[in-house]
């Protein structure tokens, strides 16, 4: 994970160390190092996390190959007439601890920090990201109203890829005779389970004028979705610049301004509210809106709570686009997802 890579330390030097960091036939960084009392220490971790990059997957593609949110780093070290070289793969993102069996860590887990327990809406954009170590399948068992089951192979996925695998209600319920009221996802490789089973409940559809969800890049490099419930307000505004020409004061330049004060809404647990704090740190986050994600900058995050029962957060977010501050030509309140 590149927010846990460690340091390379050498030691017993007498010369200085030239580094050169490459990926596949691209090199990134040339450095050299002169030692101090016989030692050196590189610090490669901030550039490879800042070298990654996670989107948001193709709405049309079922697995979406994340191909910027990992890759494989070539490392080649020269001091006077020495040299030595390694390649180390990362993945974007982090634990909080720092010494961890990565390799078991990304065998076992979807990248997500979303509660295993989730409730969904037939129109919220789905996704569950994952590091398969083996060629596998992923699979879906859906529940029905009687209590009966079904399971089906939904997806292969390829090893030694990060791979976001598209779980949108609609979609999965329309792979089934009827409509299930939950499904479970997980990765299987031949008959045994890898990354555990991620259940979705299916919900009655929110107030509209409540329903906001979000699309964020989370901590461990995968795509998650989170909706929040609570009151919110609009405070619309212009930053509009005038001068005179000729005789006439006349306006020349208009930056429509738009900033929303959103309440999350009460949670259910504390897996829900620390879910929503990784939302709130993440740096790539986007509103769907307009039946697309807009990307915004969140402000002003405020903890509400009763001591022992219920808590909320109040926070601000504006759009990143100035367009997407201008009224649109028909329904201005969509949601979901359109492409």
């Amino acid at each position: 994970m590149s927010g846990n890579l460690a340091d390379i330390v050498l030691t017993d030097l007498l010369e200085p160390v030239v580094l050169l960091l490459s990926v596949g036939s691209t090199t990134i960084l040339t450095e050299t190092y002169r030692p101090f009392a016989g030692s050196v220490t590189i610090k490669l971790r901030d550039i490879v996390h800042n070298y990654l990059e996670v989107y948001i997957p193709d709405y049309l593609d079922t697995v979406y190959h994340q191909s910027k949110g990992y890759a494989t780093f070539s490392v080649d070290l020269i001091s006077g007439v020495s040299e030595e070289e390694f390649d180390f793969t990362a993945i974007k993102g982090f634990l909080q601890r720092p010494d961890f069996d990565v390799e078991l860590f990304v065998r076992q887990n979807w990248l997500t920090f979303q509660p295993r327990d989730k409730r969904v809406e037939f129109h919220d954009p789905e996704w569950l990201t994952c590091y398969p170590l083996e060629n596998s399948v992923v699979r879906i068992e859906a529940t029905f109203a009687d209590e009966t089951i079904s399971v089906i192979t939904y997806a292969s996925l390829e090893a030694n890829k990060l791979q976001s695998v598209k779980l949108q209600p609609g979609e999965v319920m329309g792979l089934f005779p009827e409509d299930p009221v939950s499904y479970k996802v997980w990765v299987e490789v031949s008959g045994q389970k890898r990354q555990y089973e991620q259940k979705y409940i299916i919900d009655t559809p929110t107030n509209p004028l409540f329903n906001d969800v979000f699309v964020f890049e989370n901590r461990f490099g995968g795509v998650d979705t989170i909706r929040f419930t609570g009151q919110k307000r609009f405070n619309h505004g212009a930053d509009i610049a005038s001068a005179l020409f000729d005789e006439y004061d006349l306006e020349y330049y208009a930056h429509p301004e738009l900033t929303v004060d959103k309440n999350t809404g009460f949670f259910k647990s504390e897996k829900q509210r620390l879910f929503a704090l990784d939302f709130f740190r993440s740096i790539n986050k986007y509103h769907v809106f307009n039946g697309r994600p807009a990307r915004i900058l969140t402000s002003d995050l405020l903890l509400e709570s009763i001591p022992g029962q219920l808590a909320s957060y109040s926070f601000s977010f504006q759009y990143s686009d100035f367009k997407d501050n201008m009224p649109e030509y028909g329904d201005h309140n969509k949601n979901i997802l359109i492409f």
